[in-house]
């Protein structure tokens, strides 16, 4: 087995105990085949969980930080931005520096971020298996030229680990748990349980659609006297699922 079969081989077994492999046949520019395929697919999922954590923190949280030694909330989505910009500017070969370098407010911040990505997509869309594969010089060594996107992936998930924790200690519930939390409300007295408060707020309930959304669902369930013991499909919830 050469190096690079032997490389793409771990990629591919590490992406799938990630059980991000199944999601990468609905992504396209690579075949099934392709080791870029999973790597795609686990780059465009890392950047749907950070782009939430970003957006549910409200503007006046954005100078928040758990103690005086670390960056805060703003800080470290400027420092996103950079990253993003640092390791997909490797793949292309160029050098954009960081544009939310000097950005204050949250909507400036949010859209320097959602460019960042859509720079990201811009590399993606031009890499092919035979340039991902090219040897760059980084840091006084030669590495291939797509270890910069395992890299801008293993730096947005570090600080998405990062974010949540500043949104928790906030009183706020990371979007992607929101929903897990929703289907963990189990009925009380024959009747459906009001959300937690967690859940009752936040901004990413000011989005009108997930507004009535939510609202609907919680309404038809206090119509429900009787729901089945173990709840209808859609609201199974097990205990070991993991939560943000």
């Amino acid at each position: 087995m050469t190096r690079n079969s032997f490389t793409r081989s771990v990629v591919a077994a590490a992406l799938a105990i990630l059980g991000i492999v199944g999601a990468a046949a609905a992504q396209p520019g690579f075949p099934a085949t392709s080791f870029l395929t999973p790597a795609k697919a686990t780059w465009e999922s890392t950047r749907n969980l950070v782009i939430g954590i970003v957006e549910v923190m409200p503007e006046d949280k954005y100078d928040f930080k758990p103690t005086p030694d670390v960056r805060t909330f703003r800080d470290n989505v400027i420092h996103l931005v950079a990253e993003n910009y640092l390791f997909f500017g490797r793949v292309a070969g160029e050098n954009l520096g960081n544009p939310a370098q000097n950005l204050k407010s949250r909507d400036e911040l949010i859209k320097a971020l959602r460019e960042s990505y859509d720079y990201g997509a811009k590399v993606w869309a031009g890499l092919t298996e035979e340039k991902a594969l090219e040897m760059i010089e980084v840091r006084d060594q030669k590495v291939q030229r797509w270890s910069a996107i395992l890299g801008a992936i293993q730096d947005n998930m570090n600080h998405y680990g990062n974010l949540v924790v500043y949104v928790r200690l906030n009183g706020l519930v990371p979007p992607r748990s929101a929903g897990r939390q929703l289907r963990a409300t189990r009925p009380s007295g024959g009747r459906w349980a009001r959300p937690p408060d967690a859940l009752a707020g936040g901004p990413w309930r000011e989005r009108a659609g997930e507004h009535a959304r939510l609202r609907a669902r919680w309404q038809a369930r206090s119509r429900c006297r009787h729901p089945p013991a173990a709840g209808p499909a859609s609201l199974n919830y097990s205990p070991t699922q993991k939560t943000d």
